[in-house]
């Protein structure tokens, strides 16, 4: 099979994101970031060395102990495919209204393969503040050499809509990794919306 490639740009348009290759891939300007989704059409990209997913039989991401009304847990308030994703409020209320929280949520290892284009695509909900003071929402990558920043929330991303994520692995190749979303609050202000769900 071929391998895609793909490089992050800056972008006001969908048109500046065109790859010419419709085959492939579909890209957009979303956050002014040009984002690829990869069809995984045949004789295009390698099949995804790792699939998640989080309905109940998968796999479980695990959570600090935490005595916080709000957390990171599955849900089935709202999800982008199947019937659950992974939400970040209190499972009861289903907000995030819980005063002042943070947490942070880790998934099994999992070994990038070396020598070939590997990104992560996730599909993201939110409605939390939009600022970048406050619900600072950023997901990690975490290897034997440390943690690295992947992503982190800006302003330009409307809430209470999906977006989907598609960020290069490609540095990490060969290592065996964990991805860790990682949400605070800052404050106990206007905490009164839906959370974050991620699936």
């Amino acid at each position: 099979n071929a391998q895609c490639t793909h490089t992050a740009t800056c972008c006001e348009v969908d048109d500046a994101c065109n790859d010419g290759d419709d085959l492939c891939t579909l890209e957009a300007c979303i956050a002014e970031t040009c984002e690829t989704t990869y069809t995984l059409a045949p004789t295009c990209c390698e099949s995804a060395p790792h699939t998640g997913t989080f309905e109940p039989t998968a796999p479980l991401w695990t959570t600090p102990a935490s005595e916080l009304d709000c957390l990171w847990h599955i849900s089935a308030l709202q999800a982008k495919s199947g019937a659950h994703a992974l939400h970040y409020g209190d499972p009861v209320s289903g907000s995030y209204d819980c005063g002042q929280s943070a947490g942070a949520v880790t998934s099994p290892p999992f070994e990038i393969p070396g020598g070939t284009h590997t990104s992560l695509q996730a599909s993201l909900w939110m409605d939390v503040g939009s600022g970048t003071t406050q619900d600072m929402l950023s997901l990690w990558i975490l290897t034997a050499k440390g943690d690295h920043e992947l992503w982190r929330k800006t302003s330009a991303y409307e809430m209470e809509q999906w977006h989907t994520l598609t960020l290069n692995l490609g540095a990490f190749g060969g290592q065996n990794v964990q991805l860790s979303w990682r949400f605070d609050t800052i404050t106990s202000i206007a905490n009164d919306g839906a959370g974050i769900f991620v699936d």
